[in-house]
Order: C-alpha cells, then sequence, then structure tokens
C-alpha cells in the first residue's frame, strides 16, 4: 500500500485509477509505523456500486467511496467531513455549507477576487478535527468536481450556511437549527457507535464554532459581509 498524510493522519491507500492517484499525490507521506486509517482496495465493492450509480464511471466510484470510508474512520479520530467549501484568510478557516447547486463554491471565489492571499483549502468536503480543543479544517484529497485542495490543517472562525438571496445578509443561527444542517451535509453513519461519536463531536462543534445563516448575492459585498461578521477579533 502507498502512505499518505491527510488531515495530519497517517493514511495507508492503494488507489488503482487515475483520479484518486492524481488527487493524493500532493498528501503522499513516507512516514514509518503504523497507519491511523486504512483504506484498502475494494474492487468487488466498487463494481458493485457501479451498477447502483450508473452515471458514476468505475474511476469515480474509487474515489467517491474511498473518500466515504476514510470520513466514517475519520470519526475515530475526533474528525468529521462537512459538505463546505473552506476558504482561508489571515490564518483562520471560514466555512461556507449549503446543498449542491447553491452556489457555496461560487461565493469562496469572490473572496478569492475581494481578498488577496486568500485561498481555498478544500473546496467540497474538508476534514473537521478537533485538537487541542480547537477545531481545526483540512484539506483532504476527496475536494469534489475540480481538484482544489491543499494538505493544512487550519483553526477553524466560523461556519455560514448559505442561501441565495437579492441582498446580503447574515445573522447568528441557533444550536437547534445548526444541528440538523450540520447532520444533512455530513456522513451520518448506520453503525450506532459512530453516530454516537458524530454527535457527541458536533455538540462541541456547537459550543466552540460560531454558526451563521448567510443569505448572499454574488457581487463583491457578500464576501464582506460574511468576512466583516465572521472574522476572529
Amino acid at each position: 500500500m502507498n502512505r499518505f498524510e491527510i488531515a495530519g493522519l497517517t493514511v495507508d491507500m492503494d488507489p488503482h485509477m487515475s483520479m484518486l492517484k492524481n488527487r493524493a499525490r500532493h498528501y503522499a507521506n513516507h512516514k514509518a509505523g503504523e497507519a491511523d486509517i486504512t483504506i484498502p482496495y475494494r474492487e468487488e465493492w466498487y463494481r458493485e456500486k457501479s451498477k447502483l450509480h450508473p452515471t458514476l464511471t468505475f474511476e469515480e466510484n474509487e474515489y467517491v467511496w474511498s473518500g466515504e470510508e476514510f470520513y466514517l474512520k475519520l470519526l475515530l479520530f475526533r474528525g468529521f467531513m462537512l459538505h463546505a467549501s473552506a476558504v482561508v484568510y489571515d490564518g483562520n478557516a471560514y466555512l461556507f455549507s449549503a446543498p449542491s447547486g447553491t452556489g457555496k463554491s461560487t461565493h469562496t471565489s469572490l473572496w478569492l477576487q475581494r481578498y488577496p492571499g486568500s485561498y481555498i483549502l478544500n473546496d467540497d468536503k474538508p476534514a473537521i478535527r478537533l485538537l487541542d480543543r480547537k477545531f481545526y479544517a483540512c484539506g483532504t484529497p476527496w475536494s469534489g468536481k475540480y481538484d482544489i485542495s491543499r494538505n493544512e490543517l487550519v483553526p477553524v472562525a466560523g461556519l455560514a450556511f448559505i442561501e441565495r438571496d437579492e441582498a446580503n445578509r447574515i445573522t447568528t443561527m441557533s444550536s437547534h437549527t445548526a444541528l440538523f444542517k450540520l447532520l444533512s451535509q455530513t456522513v451520518r453513519p448506520y453503525d450506532p457507535r459512530f453516530m454516537d461519536k458524530l454527535l457527541d463531536l458536533l455538540d462541541v462543534f456547537l459550543t466552540e464554532v460560531p454558526i451563521y445563516y448567510l443569505g448572499c448575492n454574488i457581487t463583491m459585498e457578500a464576501p464582506e459581509t460574511a468576512y466583516n461578521a465572521m472574522k476572529k477579533r
């Protein structure tokens, strides 16, 4: 197996197809010792998934389901996946989550224009880990349609759930509402033991990370509205 360092964890994985190989190459690592996470190559499983999801190629199924396995095992290391675009500015990660097609990547692309020096950490599925009582956003090879990710861990400043709006406005979100939003944008395990770990972790996340509702358009005022509310003071 090949060895990688992903989200601060040593991962053994054996990519076969070019999509996963190319996206994982930035995470290659030759650290000795036992792996934290092992993701075996599951050819028959990927072929079964290809039958169930015929719109995806075999290569895409390897990519998607290896990521699913990583994010499930991540729960054993106080981490979870968030369907979000993570943009980094001023040394902090700002997370923007929404159902596919809402415009989270469009919004974070505006940050790159408005704030020189900002960059995308992961454009679709950052890992979120609790380390030393602080949450970090982490790049991973599983970054959506486009290969936009960096192998870094960056402190989380805040999370905003996006909706399209004619005007730009941002308000804080209640923990009750935020929990259901979070559960709709992460991997929800069938195994009760893993689900308990996820719920415990989200409970801490809700107390430690400011969470917002962001209604926004595609003007330069949108990233300004978000940053002015979410930046650490």
